[in-house]
């Protein structure tokens, strides 16, 4: 399956779709072939679109195996291409020998894409948009009827109601999955090539171990407070921590402001930096932190965190100015992070932080997220739409509490490995390739 749209450095290599037709599609009207071929209980009823005649049919006279297969790749694959390439379809196209046994034939898809790029290219313009609306609709109503019949039709293993099956699972838990992770994948996106997208990525986060994950929870998502390690950016770095006076934020909170932060260089001690504590005010331009514990990032026992952590976020800040302000200023840009700006205690001043936490967000020039796998990432090497899933998929994702940041934000960058990038940007540039690249083609057809 060629044309499928792959990341960037797939764990494996596209399916082989053995060539299994019995006889060549027949040329006439795609909607009408199971009628022609005897099978019109294989179309679904007009009237009540779920019920499927082939169901009761099946029960009561089941069709072989190797039939059903022969028949559905006949019309479902080979027909649906006809109905679209028009009079330049050549079945030949899509076939291909295997070197090892020429008795052996698979699907090819490599020259999907240029031919169905060719016949829209052909395609005369409708003039009116009636015409446009009338040719989106018929071709909407192939790929329906196909999909139907694919996804409740005669099935064939069960592959659309169980595509991640076991052998699918086992290759994603061997390339850094979590359990967890692929369930959720499965609840979220329902779209097959996106299914199938996904299966194929590897997880840049792989080191970590998922052997205690469950479905239904991340063992590594879960903070034990006695065995937390706070992390500095790099492994061996043990530079010391910087800290706040938590009675300074206490005081900033009861006042109904926002505690930011400015990192200031030490004179003469290179390398070793202090945290001011700003208040905020209604026009201060600042950015909070979004972030998961797991990453290490957090304190449960002290307004802490070590220097190299906090000159990195700094500088990480700093340079999303450009992209924030027509006319950026050489004043550092403050930021927000829990560790720093939640107070560890007393209680209740723990505890009005959390309820800032709304003010925090809303008020905010944009949010950064910080998540230790995508800052692994180079998207500048990858598709837009691996982009998007490796965020969509990220550790991030896991907990509420960080979903509900990101929606709260005017503006939402994600940090990767050599920039961030503005989550709105990213979507607008995906769709302004969908044009142009005929994998997006449906809601350009006609244009």
């Amino acid at each position: 399956m060629e044309h499928f749209l792959l990341p960037q450095d797939p764990s494996s290599s596209p399916v082989k779709v053995p060539y299994v037709c019995q006889e060549p599609y027949d040329g006439g009207p795609f909607l009408e072939y199971p009628i022609r071929k005897k099978k019109s209980w294989l179309l679904p009823d007009t009237e009540n679109p779920r019920f499927m005649p082939y169901r009761l049919r099946e029960v009561l006279h089941p069709t072989p195996t190797r039939e059903q297969e022969a028949f559905l790749q006949t019309w479902l694959f080979f027909g649906l291409l006809h109905t679209l390439q028009g009079e330049t379809f050549d079945a030949e196209d899509y076939i291909v020998t295997a070197t090892s046994n020429p008795k052996l034939r698979y699907i090819s898809t490599s020259k999907m894409l240029p031919n169905l790029d060719d016949a829209r290219r052909r395609r005369t313009i409708p003039a009116t948009d009636a015409d446009k609306k009338k040719q989106l609709e018929q071709v909407s109503q192939y790929l329906k009827v196909a999909m139907n019949a694919g996804i409740n039709g005669p099935q064939v293993g069960g592959f659309f109601y169980n595509f991640y099956n076991e052998e699918i699972r086992a290759e994603m838990r061997r390339n850094g999955w979590c359990p967890c992770d692929i369930a959720r994948v499965v609840d979220k996106f329902q779209h097959f090539q996106t299914l199938y997208f996904v299966s194929k990525m590897k997880r840049i986060d792989s080191v970590l171990d998922h052997e205690r994950c469950t479905s239904e929870l991340c063992a590594l998502y879960q903070t034990d407070r006695e065995a937390y390690r706070t992390k500095h950016c790099q492994q061996g770095c043990n530079c010391p921590d910087a800290s706040i006076n938590p009675a300074t934020v206490s005081a900033i909170l009861r006042r109904g402001n926002i505690p930011l932060l400015r990192i200031v260089e030490l004179k003469g001690r290179a390398g070793e930096v202090c945290v001011e504590v700003v208040e905020s005010t209604t026009d201060t331009p600042y950015v909070p932190i979004s972030h998961v514990w797991k990453d290490g990032m957090g304190n449960p026992n002290s307004n802490a965190l070590p220097q190299c952590q906090l000159r990195h976020v700094s500088r990480l800040v700093n340079l999303l100015k450009t992209g924030l302000f027509a006319e950026p200023t050489s004043e550092p840009l403050l930021f927000w992070i829990d560790t720093l700006c939640c107070p560890v205690e007393p209680l209740d001043d723990k505890l009005l932080a959390i309820s800032m936490l709304h003010k925090t967000y809303v008020e905010a020039t944009a949010v950064l997220v910080m998540d230790a796998g995508l800052q692994l990432c180079d998207h500048r090497e990858i598709h837009g739409v691996e982009t998007l899933a490796r965020l969509y998929t990220s550790g991030w994702m896991h907990r509420l509490w960080t979903l509900q940041e990101g929606g709260l934000a005017k503006r939402l960058f994600f940090q990767f490995k050599h920039e961030a990038i503005d989550l709105e940007q990213q979507y607008r540039e995906l769709q302004a390739t969908m044009p142009s690249d005929v994998r997006f083609l449906g809601p350009y057809m006609g244009k």
